[in-house]
């Protein structure tokens, strides 16, 4: 994530998006296809990104919004 190449922290980023849109209008996709890293940190980086949401929030973001996206009817 450039985030933190810019010395940024990722979850203010997902906090302000969560603020704005909601938790169920955010998910985290790691573009496994795309992303350089090893899937162990990619799992730590999308964590570290909701740490200061509530679980609730934190659960949607991080899977919660795909399942209803591609497994249920809207």
């Amino acid at each position: 994530m450039q985030i933190r190449r810019w010395g940024g922290d990722p979850a203010k980023l997902v906090e302000w998006l969560v603020a704005r849109f909601g938790a169920r209008r955010v998910l985290w996709g790691s573009d496994i296809t795309q992303t350089r890293l090893p899937y162990p940190e990619m799992v730590e980086l999308a964590r570290a990104s909701v740490r200061t949401l509530p679980d609730a929030e934190a659960g949607a973001v991080l899977s919660g919004t795909a399942h209803t996206l591609y497994f249920q009817r809207l």
